[in-house]
């Protein structure tokens, strides 16, 4: 496996918290009362509880990660209000102006110590389908994640310089994962797609407008309504400093 800082993360042991111990710690946590319904989630674990989601985080988080994700979400907001972000929510009787440290807290599980956040319950459907979205749902996705990537656009956090071996720029990272894929004329079709990117793509990554993204804005983090709009914008976990157009290539794998 490559050098990944988000290694630990995908390999440490997720939480594993019952519904009524996270009603328990929303309730004590962040004065949030309701009872706890569980949501997919990757790594951690997440629950909406009344108008918020309780995000208990995967043991192996970085609190820095943890913190940029929150500066993100409130500098979007800062820059374009009606962008419709999931906010994140302060602890109970913290003051907001205390900086990051006032969105988070941890909490003590069978696999070690967990992050917990609360962020904003926002309506809507994810994943979905991408066959029959209509024009003018596409134009719109295309605009909100236009818009997401401007109000990041002056967005610094640390953090950010993180790898992930999912951002584009680091696919020739993934080269020695190749011999694990069993299909002969699999392993075949991405040794050449790694060859191509190396030959074609890599030689101009730097020049690039690069900036702090979201990371991840598909079908599944954009919630839609009926009609087609999006009313949320979910999960910025993982947000990086890379070419701004791997937003809008992520967005166009999903539709």
């Amino acid at each position: 496996m490559p050098d990944d800082p988000a290694a630990d993360v995908l390999q440490a042991r997720p939480p594993r918290f019952t519904e009524d111990e996270a009603s328990d710690i929303g309730a004590r946590l962040f004065g949030i009362d309701g009872r706890a319904t569980p949501l997919p989630s990757e790594r951690d674990q997440n629950f909406v509880i009344g108008d918020a989601v309780l995000k208990i985080s995967n043991a192996g988080e970085d609190s820095a990660v943890l913190d940029m994700e929150t500066e993100g979400m409130l500098h979007v907001h800062r820059m374009d209000p009606y962008l419709p972000v999931a906010l994140p929510r302060p602890l109970a009787g913290r003051d907001p102006s205390e900086g990051p440290q006032a969105y988070r807290s941890s909490v003590d599980g069978p696999g070690g110590s967990h992050f917990v956040r609360a962020v904003d319950w926002m309506p809507g459907r994810s994943s979905a389908p991408s066959k029959g979205l209509d024009p003018r749902t596409l134009r719109h996705l295309g605009e909100v994640t236009a818009r997401l990537g401007r109000a990041l656009r002056g967005f610094f956090h640390p953090a950010a310089g993180r790898t992930l071996l999912w951002n584009v720029g680091n696919a020739s990272r993934l080269r020695p994962l190749v011999p694990e894929i069993p299909d002969e004329r699999g392993r075949a079709l991405v040794t050449r797609t790694l060859d191509r990117f190396e030959v074609r793509v890599l030689p101009a990554w730097p020049m690039l407008r690069a900036q702090i993204t979201h990371g991840d804005p598909s079908l599944d983090n954009l919630l839609l309504d009926d009609d087609g709009r999006v009313t949320g914008i979910v999960d910025f976990g993982d947000m990086c400093h890379t070419a701004l157009v791997t937003d809008l290539s992520t967005l166009l794998v999903s539709v």
